[in-house]
């Protein structure tokens, strides 16, 4: 090999190392963002989990973190309006900006608009509480609802996500699947809380999807709440897609059979009107 030839390859080698070095540096930049962001959104669905100010201490731990890193993140969190701290305490609280996103997801939501007045309709006529929940990958999300007037009433939490085979909301979604594709989610899902071991609640899970099928409604007591029951539909856009669940939650000293007819009747015409409101 010449002298030149031997200097051309040393400096393409050193050129090739030098990007090497650079790319190393920008992939850990890189990765060190994305740690960043995954911590930050771990901070904000621990705040989410409490109804009062929490303490740094109490957060960090929620979340998995050292209360150095937890302190630092929710600082900027703070300056960006997504949490908001106590001056007085210094515990923190989410702030308006998760609220300003949470609007404008549901204004995305085309059902929402459409079924919002239907629901005030059957709230007044049943004078029970409805929910309008959607489909999100494995999960029901309640993303609205119109409570009654009634001094006890039934609770719902909004935003929550509930897994598909927990609740009579979440088992009309499943009515609408495959049986192919509630035996992959099962599997990816296997029932392990409190009541839900053994053949008698598969049983039970395939009986409510058979009956959704069948007549379009589910009726079964509410898996976080046992002191309430619930009456589930499924709402369709116009070309027969499902997009949103419907059900009224009832108190248990309230329902009855007749209870259960009069909101099954009134959910299956309020899911076809807001069928046909979605075609204007």
């Amino acid at each position: 090999m010449t002298r030149t030839k031997a200097k051309r390859k040393s400096s393409a080698l050193k050129v090739g190392a030098q990007i090497r070095q650079r790319t190393a540096k920008i992939g850990s930049r890189e990765i060190g963002k994305i740690a960043v962001l995954d911590r930050a959104a771990a901070l904000l669905v621990a705040l989410s989990h409490f109804t009062r100010p929490a303490t740094l201490n109490e957060v960090a731990q929620k979340a998995s973190l050292s209360k150095a890193t937890a302190f630092r993140i929710l600082s900027t969190l703070a300056e960006q309006g997504f949490v908001a701290q106590d001056a007085s305490t210094s515990s923190y609280r989410l702030g308006i900006a998760p609220l300003h996103m949470a609007m404008a997801v549901l204004d995305g939501i085309d059902v929402h608009a459409k079924a919002r007045p239907v629901m005030r309709a059957i709230t007044e006529m049943l004078n029970e509480t409805v929910v309008l929940s959607v489909r999100d990958g494995d999960y029901r999300v309640n993303i609205d609802a119109v409570e009654c007037t009634n001094a006890i009433s039934s609770s719902r939490r909004i935003g929550e996500p509930r897994p598909l085979r927990s609740g009579a909301a979440s088992r009309v979604f499943m009515a609408v699947m495959s049986d192919d594709e509630i035996e992959a989610y099962l599997k990816r899902h296997r029932p392990t809380g409190k009541g839900e071991v053994g053949p008698a609640y598969l049983d039970n899970l395939w009986k409510d999807i058979r009956k959704a099928r069948r007549t379009g409604l589910v009726s079964m007591p509410a898996d976080f709440s046992p002191e309430s029951l619930a009456v589930a539909t499924i709402v369709y856009d116009p070309a027969g897609a499902p997009v949103a669940a419907l059900h009224v939650a009832i108190p248990r000293g309230r329902f009855s059979p007749r209870v259960e007819s009069r909101c099954g009747q009134a959910l299956l015409r309020a899911t076809a009107e807001i069928t046909r409101e979605l075609k204007s």
